[in-house]
């Protein structure tokens, strides 16, 4: 089932159509698209991972959707293996292919991952269902004209986007966001959900820091530092169904300490082979 997208929030002013070239003078036919790498990050999850799986076969055209690559742990359940290994078999055409992981931690994965992504555009989330999306296939429509700009979900467009979440946890978000827009002075509306479509040129580029959870603010954080253009949909999130969470609130305090890291090191020092736009 494919979501309509109504609206759009760009951070920036949007690449209009007579221009060949981003802000920095690199050709957007750089960045053209060819297609999407999903990367899933598995540990205890099934029914969940069932239906990350499916929306984005079912949902996605044949041609836009290169790879799933689910990724596990060494501590996977036996359960969500099993699970994994079915998908496998079941849209072996797309394909879905199995990665274990080769150290621990949640950033190790995804630079493991990511080290071996071919395709023009890359996401990844978790396979506990943490969004809506339906939302993906309008999404891929909008890179194939932005291919250099960063597609992203963002929970504070609309109302009611948060399904399932406590009161504490909804007033730390509300506050990292506050904190996080006065330090980067950017526009974006939602500046902590990773849940993004991206250039994979861009993100093979950036020197990643983190191992474990803080990778995921690393994730929106440094590609926004280096200039990155966002373009923001709107997109429900629901709080964790199935399986249990490894990323405490401990790991997340970390990620205001990332976030302070990452405003202090300059553009070049993220990625020195794609410098795009020095900010200060």
């Amino acid at each position: 089932m494919k979501k309509k997208i109504d609206s759009v929030h760009h951070s920036d002013a949007p690449v209009t159509a007579t221009d060949s070239s981003d802000k920095s003078g690199r050709p957007l036919s750089d960045y053209a698209f060819t297609g999407l790498t999903l990367i899933i990050f598995a540990t205890n999850e099934t029914d969940s991972l069932v239906r990350t799986v499916t929306t984005f076969v079912e949902g996605c055209k044949k041609e836009d959707l290169s790879e799933i690559v689910i990724v596990y742990p060494d501590f996977v359940t036996d359960e969500c293996l099993t699970t994994a290994e079915g998908l496998r078999d079941t849209y072996a055409a797309v394909p879905v292919t199995l990665l274990r992981q080769e150290k621990r931690g949640f950033g190790a994965g995804a630079k493991q991952a990511l080290a071996g992504v071919t395709s023009s555009h890359v996401m990844m989330t978790d396979a506990d269902w943490s969004h809506d999306f339906s939302v993906v296939p309008g999404m891929i429509e909008i890179v194939k004209v932005n291919p250099e700009a960063i597609c992203k979900f963002s929970r504070r467009m609309t109302r009611d986007s948060f399904h399932n979440y406590s009161k504490v946890r909804y007033l730390f978000n509300s506050l990292a966001q506050v904190f996080l827009k006065a330090l980067y002075g950017n526009r974006c509306t939602d500046m902590t959900d990773a849940g993004q479509i991206a250039p994979s040129k861009i993100l093979k580029s950036i020197r990643w820091k983190e191992d474990g959870y803080a990778f995921l603010i690393e994730l929106v954080l440094r590609p926004m530092r280096l200039g990155c253009r966002y373009i923001e949909v709107p997109a429900d999130c629901y709080g964790r169904a199935q399986g249990v969470s490894r990323n405490s609130a401990l790991c997340k305090i970390g990620y205001l300490k990332q976030a302070l890291i990452i405003r202090a090191t300059p553009p070049k020092k993220i990625a020195p082979s794609l410098f795009i736009k020095e900010q200060t």
